[in-house]
């Protein structure tokens, strides 16, 4: 069989998914480790469809694409995901340009910032990536993600690793200038509803609690006394409730105009 004709068997394989050619292409760059490039010009090539037929149809019962490719992009850098590590989002680098801006105001020599429930580590290293004279602390307790978070750290010399309960490790740090979070923000009850590939995904990185605030609780209670910036992602609806539970701070929207990222300022508290 053909390049061309597994990849349309695939595509064929994955409808009625809206992604179906997408998910086909990534699969065979993947198996066959060509780029799109060479996938086109290497169309008429003879291969053994074996494995890479293997992976779509771990695709097509709904498996995430990241989980099975073993990595995925973020703000430009590549992550190691797979089973028990929350999926990177294109929403989530909102933080990271959010940590960026204010971490360049910042006049500390010794810039430190905390990335709390850091899963992949995704929004801490990509900042410890940007800024190489801070120390960016990532802390995470799962120890399914935690494999994944070292393997990512360790290409930052400016990078560490804590495994541990957020609210725990905080009496480890007296204060630090900016404090980072994609924290759990799915209500309970509403877990069953997520979406059938959402259920791969871990639900220690998802649960909430009852109103999917317990997390911004405790963040206001034992993180906002011991930073300059704390800022955090949350889901749709939840922003005004949480800059209530921080005292203050702003709100910025991503591209559906939803209230992705609030950010609260020693200043504004």
């Amino acid at each position: 069989m053909t390049i061309r004709q597994a990849i349309t068997k695939a595509q064929t394989n994955l409808q009625p998914s809206n992604d179906a050619r997408f998910d086909a292409l990534l699969l065979a760059e993947h198996t066959f480790k060509l780029d799109k490039t060479q996938l086109h010009l290497q169309a008429n090539m003879l291969v053994d469809p074996t494995h890479y037929f293997n992976l779509v149809a771990r695709r097509a019962a709904g498996e995430p694409l990241q989980y099975i490719l073993g990595s995925w992009e973020f703000y430009g850098l590549p992550f190691a995901v797979g089973l028990g590590v929350l999926i990177p989002r294109p929403e989530t680098e909102m933080l990271v340009e959010l940590a960026l801006r204010n971490a360049q105001c910042m006049l500390n020599a010794e810039l430190t910032i905390v990335d709390l429930c850091a899963g992949s580590g995704c929004i801490g290293l990509s900042i410890a990536h940007h800024l190489p004279h801070a120390q960016v602390h990532l802390v995470e307790l799962s120890d399914a993600a935690l494999p994944y978070l070292k393997q990512n750290a360790a290409r930052y010399p400016n990078a560490t690793v804590h495994h541990d309960d957020i609210f725990n490790y905080a009496s480890s740090i007296a204060h630090c200038a900016l404090v980072v979070s994609n924290p759990p923000y799915i209500a309970t009850h509403e877990l069953a509803s997520l979406q059938a590939e959402v259920q791969h995904e871990p639900a220690m990185a998802l649960d909430g609690g009852a109103d999917g605030l317990d997390f911004y609780r405790k963040l206001a209670e034992i993180w906002l006394p011991r930073c300059d910036v704390l800022a955090v992602e949350c889901g749709d609806g939840q922003a005004e409730d949480i800059v209530q539970l921080f005292g203050g701070g702003e709100i910025l929207q991503d591209f559906n105009g939803i209230g992705r990222v609030v950010v609260a300022k020693r200043e504004q508290v």
